[in-house]
């Protein structure tokens, strides 16, 4: 079962990226948002290129360091997964719940307090910002858990 767990976690971690990656992109209603709220939309498009090159130096670590957090997040669920699968009077989509009780009751009371405590922005911005990232946090693991859902219960959930 470890092996499994590491896989799956490896697996998570990807997966996260790759939501958050298209979650936060410029084309997208959040990716619009975040650029927003960080102040880059506001920047001439000369600013943008110089703030892009200067950041390009450091961002391999904020990705580095977000990799692991993921993984961390994603190891936690596979583990979840992994051991209510072995427990016959669990409904394989038990997880789900998991994963929802564990985001309303510590990821987004987190991410609200961080806004209300943070720098100042108007209150439709900070309503919109919550939302954004906590829906992203929220769908990223609901995906991970059905990741995990479906590897450790493929033969219970296709009969």
């Amino acid at each position: 079962m470890i092996i499994e767990v590491i896989f799956l976690s490896i697996a998570g971690t990807v997966l996260s990226i790759v939501i958050g990656s298209l979650w936060h992109a410029p084309f997208w209603w959040a990716g619009k948002l975040h650029m927003e709220y960080t102040g880059f939309a506001a920047l001439s498009k000369t600013e943008q290129k110089k703030a892009i090159k200067k950041a390009k130096k450091y961002m391999w670590k904020i990705y580095l360091i977000q990799a692991f957090l993921s993984l961390i997040t994603s190891a936690f669920i596979a583990f979840v997964v992994a051991q209510t699968a072995t427990v016959k009077a669990v409904s394989v989509y038990a997880p789900f719940l998991y994963v929802v009780a564990i985001w309303f009751c510590f990821i987004f009371p987190i991410i609200t307090g961080s806004f209300l405590w943070g720098r100042e922005i108007t209150k439709k911005m900070g309503v919109q910002k919550v939302i954004a990232d906590s829906l992203h946090y929220l769908i990223s693991f609901a995906l991970v858990t059905a990741m995990c859902i479906l590897y450790f219960n493929w033969s219970v959930i296709i009969n």
